[in-house]
């Protein structure tokens, strides 16, 4: 009898801990190991187009990465949203945008905790952190590899009265974790859906240690030449309506004049975007305004005015 009830006891016993190691806790920080084999089964039920698996694995991965982040970062994560770019594909499966990229892709899931240690870790996290940390932030994560490697993570929180988001988006290299564009911060009134976003240290500073929610103070110069690219935005939006206006089928000369003329106009606004957001003596403003003069001859008067001074 005595044999028995050590037999049952042992037994239950083996039942509890096996229980233990299979029922994960609430609280318990998910493993590389457990993301990837959801990851993978998703990836085979995404071949086998069963949409249903691949929508629960989201939610359960979501999830998962919300209490990784968390316990990361510091501070909480209310939520991570994934979609539309769960399941990551295989880097072994991904195609660059830019063939004359020679840098490796590798998987996401293996760095995502080295990826936000070094997020962590940047004075622009500690900066947006110390501000809205109180608030609810979300964190989205997009799969951007095919653009030279990179895997983006985004940081987002709504004000109290839900009109405003402020933002912040990190892009780190897949393989050696390198961090690109350390500063940037976007503020975005959700009523007019005006977005202003800045990658300056001093204007992030500025906006960050005063008490009105994401607010962007611009010096003159770099206001004159946004204000100059949204007007540019606009034409380019009469250009759109002008050529939806015509009645009869477009001729080919009609066409083209169109394209040449949208050409121009988005060509103008890249260079006054370029030119507010890296600086008056950036080469890569340099490069635009010569490839304008290339194409289509001398730089308009108004945007000289504001790019010469």
């Amino acid at each position: 009898m005595k044999f028995e009830f050590g037999i049952i006891s042992i037994v239950g016993f083996l039942v509890f801990v096996i229980l233990g190691f299979v029922i994960e806790s609430p609280n318990e920080i998910p493993s590389i190991t457990q993301l990837e084999e959801i990851n993978h089964q998703s990836l085979v039920a995404q071949e086998t187009k069963n949409q249903n698996l691949v929508d629960q694995n989201r939610v359960i991965m979501q999830e998962k990465l919300q209490k990784m982040a968390t316990h990361q970062l510091g501070i909480h994560i209310s939520n991570v949203e994934l979609e539309p770019f769960f399941p990551f594909k295989d880097a072994s499966d991904i195609e660059q945008f830019d063939e004359s990229f020679t840098g490796e892709i590798c998987n996401i899931i293996p760095n995502i905790p080295t990826h936000l240690k070094i997020i962590k870790n940047s004075e622009m996290f500690s900066l947006f952190s110390k501000k809205y940390g109180n608030y609810p932030m979300e964190l989205f994560l997009q799969d951007e590899r095919r653009t030279e490697s990179i895997v983006h993570y985004s940081f987002v929180v709504k004000s109290n009265n839900e009109n405003k988001t402020a933002s912040m988006w990190v892009h780190l290299n897949s393989c050696t974790n390198e961090h690109s564009v350390p500063y940037n911060l976007t503020c975005r009134d959700l009523t007019s859906n005006e977005l202003t976003h800045t990658r300056a240290l001093n204007e992030i500073t500025d906006s960050l240690s005063n008490n009105e929610f994401c607010t962007i103070d611009f010096p003159q110069w770099k206001q004159e030449l946004l204000d100059y690219g949204k007007s540019i935005s606009d034409k380019i939006q009469i250009h759109h309506e002008q050529l939806s206006a015509i009645k009869d089928k477009p001729t080919f000369e009609e066409v083209m004049a169109f394209q040449n003329e949208l050409e121009r106009l988005v060509l103008l606004g890249h260079i006054s975007g370029k030119a507010a957001m890296n600086g008056l003596d950036d080469i890569e403003v340099y490069n635009l305004k010569e490839e304008y003069i290339s194409k289509f001859g001398k730089i308009p008067e108004d945007l000289l005015v504001l790019i010469e001074k």
